[in-house]
């Protein structure tokens, strides 16, 4: 899938392809419809927020709207790492 990567601490993230989630028990993949570029999201971005992991590669943004598989609209918030809200697609719990 297509999504804004980073790569490394202190980059800028880069459009680019991302593994796709793979829904565990308990949750869905999501289609995102948008996604909220906060100030947390692009401190995250740039590897100076601090609730920063050290660990890359991975998706930023802690917010947005999506469809559920059954068609349902829903808005969520801080998604399981790697997968971010400024991806085409990511992890929910289901049922919320």
């Amino acid at each position: 899938m297509k999504a804004a990567v980073v790569k490394e601490s202190g980059q800028l993230p880069g459009y680019g392809d991302f593994p796709e989630p793979k829904a565990p028990a308990g949750q869905e993949i999501v289609t995102v419809r948008a996604a909220a570029i906060r100030h947390g999201t692009r401190g995250r971005a740039s590897g100076r927020h601090y609730s920063m992991a050290k660990d890359f590669s991975f998706v930023p943004g802690v917010d947005r709207t999506g469809v559920t598989p059954a068609g349902q609209r829903v808005y969520f918030l801080l998604p399981e790492r790697p997968y971010g809200a400024l991806a085409q697609r990511c992890l929910v719990d289901a049922g919320e």
